[in-house]
Formats: C-alpha cells, structure tokens, sequence
C-alpha cells in the first residue's frame, strides 16, 4: 500500500488508479517511468472517472513513493511550496 501525504490527498477512485499502477510496477521488472508510459486509462480498472488533475496527482504520488521525486508549485511569484508539505 502507498502511504505518503500525496496519497492520503487523492479521491478513493484515484486512490484505487494509483494502487493499481503501483502493483504492475512491483510485480514487473521495469522501471516505475515505464510502467507509466506504457499503461492508457483503457488498461486501468475505473480509471474513466478520474479527471485530468486526479491523474495530476495520481502520477506525482506514484514519482514521489517510488523514486523520491519532490514536486513544488509557485503562485504569483511567491517561494515554491512542496504539494506534500503544503496544506492546499
């Protein structure tokens, strides 16, 4: 199970994409970025009502628990803000 803060941000519906994904990539011997290029929503169960910011996160969830990756966003100049760390 993934368990990170961006996790415990997604919808129940992306929840399930993101666990889903992340069970190919443990069971494969493939990279987690290979996993993700390969894959459409067709070959993900209940994946059709997932919008394109769910994916958003569905894929910085999966970067982060994998392979440590941070994401940070900026509003109107302001200092980078770390999505795990930010409460928005």
């Amino acid at each position: 199970m993934i368990s990170n803060k961006l996790y415990q941000k997604l919808s129940k519906e992306a929840q399930n994409v993101a666990e889903y994904i992340y069970n190919i990539y443990r069971n494969d011997d493939v990279c987690i970025g290979e996993v993700l290029d390969v894959l459409t929503t067709t070959d993900i169960p209940d994946s059709e009502s997932l919008t394109i910011e769910d994916w958003h996160y569905v894929y910085m969830t999966l970067m982060s628990y994998v392979e440590g990756d941070r994401f940070f966003r900026s509003i109107n100049d302001d200092e980078p803000q770390d999505y795990e760390t930010s409460h928005n």
